[in-house]
Parts: C-alpha cells; sequence; structure tokens
C-alpha cells in the first residue's frame, strides 16, 4: 500500500499548530454532538499555520491503520 508514502508521522508541524488544530477538532466533534466512535478529519495547514477542516468523517478512516503501523508501530486493528 504506497498511497500515503508521503504521509508524515508524527507529525512536523509546531505543537502551537498541533494544539490549535486539536483545538479547532474537538470544537467541531462537540458542536456536533458526536459521541462515541472515530471520526476522520481533513485539514488545510497553509504556510503561516491557518488551518481549515476540509472534512470530517464520522467513521474510521481506510488510511489510519497504515498510517499508525508506519507512525508508531501499532497494529490498531488487530490489537
Amino acid at each position: 500500500n504506497d498511497i500515503f508514502v508521503d504521509w508524515i508521522m508524527p507529525s512536523k508541524h509546531s505543537e502551537k499548530c498541533l494544539s490549535n488544530a486539536h483545538a479547532i477538532c474537538v470544537e467541531y466533534i462537540k458542536k456536533a454532538n458526536f459521541k462515541n466512535s472515530f471520526c476522520n478529519f481533513d485539514l488545510w495547514v497553509d504556510k503561516n499555520d491557518n488551518i481549515q477542516i476540509i472534512e470530517c468523517n464520522p467513521r474510521l478512516a481506510y488510511s489510519f491503520d497504515f498510517q499508525y503501523r508506519m507512525g508508531f508501530g501499532t497494529d490498531i486493528l488487530n490489537s
């Protein structure tokens, strides 16, 4: 599976940018009243660390397993 060969795990964004992205996603989840499940966000982050949500999907993304295995050595589907 080489569809995500350019995926960088862990992220190379600053801690401030990651914290802002986390806060934006948490706010979205709370406003949507989404609970007790996986969700998948696609975000645009520009060169000034401005963040925009492109989409939020209420499911486990196809790529999560690959990303976690490559980034953290964790098999989340067979744990």
